[in-house]
């Protein structure tokens, strides 16, 4: 997720962790890691395979210390939040001054979703709650109290979106979204639809992922950050 790895001792903290496989790489690459998710099957997994500290349930929810994290990462978890800005709150309290949040989320304005409309895999109803745009996530994250440090759009997720939307389009369901197959009209259209993403998101964000990450402010107070909440 875009982190430095020669930083071993710092603490990270993933929000929708799943079954911890990201926590274990970077518990391999040094940092001290804790995980938050409201799957008990998966915090199960996580904790008795892996050996993992994950909290069950959600991060408004899970008793843990002000200003204890040096990163919080969220892969594809704002967008399934019944109130992304509170869950926002609630890790800019968490951070440390200074400390960074790092948020994956799919893009609204992506290419894709303009191509495939109301097919766009990404909808994902009804798990997918909120879907942003560079702007939304932007506020978002400013009425927490963050400011944004870098913001870009990747594309790493082209071909897959190309083959789950048109098999949606095709069959009006998408019937194995994890290990989709990969026709010739979709190893293709994946293939176009990456390159002109990464063509164009340097100038504008159109790429299927939204990726932000933001900061505490140096100068704020564990006071500040509970007005803010």
């Amino acid at each position: 997720l875009w982190l430095r790895l020669e930083r071993p001792g710092q603490r990270l903290l993933d929000v929708g962790c799943g079954n911890g496989e990201y926590l274990a790489a970077m518990r391999w690459a040094g940092w001290d890691v804790s995980g938050v998710e409201p799957d008990p099957e998966s915090v199960q997994m996580g904790r008795s395979q892996l050996g993992l500290e994950i909290h069950q349930g959600v991060l408004e929810d899970v008793c843990l210390p002000d200003e204890s994290f040096d990163v919080i990462t969220m892969q594809h978890a704002v967008e399934h939040l019944p109130d992304p800005v509170r869950t926002l709150q609630v890790a800019y309290r968490l951070l440390r001054p200074g400390g960074r949040l790092v948020v994956v989320t799919p893009n609204v304005n992506s290419l894709a979703r303009r191509f495939f409309s109301h097919h766009w895999v990404s909808w994902d109803p009804p798990r997918h709650l909120f879907l942003f745009s560079n702007r939304a996530l932007r506020r978002a994250l400013a009425e927490a109290g963050f400011g944004v440090r870098q913001a870009w759009t990747p594309a790493r997720t082209a071909r897959w979106v190309v083959q789950t939307s048109l098999q949606i389009r095709r069959e009006g369901k998408c019937t194995n979204a994890a290990r989709p197959k990969y026709g010739p009209a979709a190893r293709w259209g994946g293939r176009l639809l990456r390159l002109a993403e990464n063509a164009l998101s340097p100038i504008l964000p159109l790429g299927e992922e939204l990726v932000m990450v933001a900061a505490r402010p140096k100068e704020t107070s564990s006071r500040e950050g509970e007005k803010r909440a």
